[in-house]
């Protein structure tokens, strides 16, 4: 058993690299982290981040990592060089977790937002915006009576919208 430390603030993730050697994980500090799984030792640490790292994941061949983050991006690494190699405009919210397909060659991006995006790697273009209509989406609150403020922030989290006709 190991303890591995080295980030400063808290640790949101982590993963296995495909062929369990190597440890990812991300943090509030702002980085991702490599770690050596036999020794316990740090390898690199991935800087590019503007916000805490919520997930980080390797692709299936190992030599690419994604990470999601709070600064809205979703970053692709080349593992060998520790290189960031493109930068996805992702969310206009934080980015929860992201995800390769088994082919490796499509991302899924999940946000606060309330989207999923899925991304293809070589253009770093966005193929699809995936979404779930919320119970009161569209929804006119504006001239509601006998409701507290309360509920309608509560109804405006669920899709509803103050506008005037």
């Amino acid at each position: 058993m190991r303890i591995l430390q080295g980030h400063t603030d808290w640790i949101w993730s982590v993963a296995f690299s495909p062929d369990g050697t190597t440890l990812v994980s991300s943090s509030g500090d702002q980085t991702v982290k490599l770690w050596n799984v036999s020794t316990g030792l740090c390898l690199k640490t991935l800087h590019g981040h503007t916000n805490c790292v919520y997930s980080a994941v390797f692709s299936m061949d190992g030599c690419t990592l994604a990470s999601g983050s709070g600064d809205q991006t979703v970053k692709l690494w080349d593992v060998s060089t520790s290189n960031c190699e493109k930068t996805l405009s992702a969310h206009t919210k934080l980015t929860w977790s992201v995800v390769f397909n088994p082919k490796g060659n499509t991302l899924a991006s999940s946000s606060e937002d309330g989207t999923i995006k899925l991304w293809d790697i070589l253009t770093g273009e966005c193929l699809k915006i995936l979404f779930s209509s919320r119970p009161y989406e569209a929804m006119n609150v504006t001239a509601i009576t006998g409701v507290t403020l309360a509920t309608i922030a509560t109804l405006k989290a669920l899709g509803a919208v103050e506008h005037k006709d």
